[in-house]
C-alpha cells in the first residue's frame, strides 16, 4: 500500500524531499550502504512507512531542530 501522507520530490538520484500537508519537510539522502533522514517534520502521517517504501537500507536520523507542543 502506497503512503500518500507526503508529497515526494526527487531532487536528484539520491535525494528525496518529503513534505506534509502543512509544508513541513524532511529530506532522505540515499547512500549505497545507509540512508540519512534529515529532519522528521512534526509527526503528522506515517513517515517511517514512507521511508520504508523508498528503501530498506539501514537508517540514520538527524534532526536539525525540535518542535514544541503548544497548549
Amino acid at each position: 500500500m502506497m503512503n500518500d501522507d507526503f508529497r515526494k520530490t526527487r531532487i536528484n538520484e539520491n535525494v528525496i524531499q518529503m513534505q506534509d500537508q502543512f509544508g513541513n519537510c524532511a529530506t532522505l539522502i540515499v547512500g549505497t550502504k545507509r540512508v540519512v533522514l534529515f529532519d522528521t517534520m512534526i509527526g503528522i502521517g506515517d513517515l517511517r512507512r514512507c521511508v520504508e517504501e523508498i528503501t530498506a537500507l539501514p537508517l540514520t536520523i538527524i534532526n536539525s531542530h525540535g518542535h514544541s507542543e503548544y497548549r
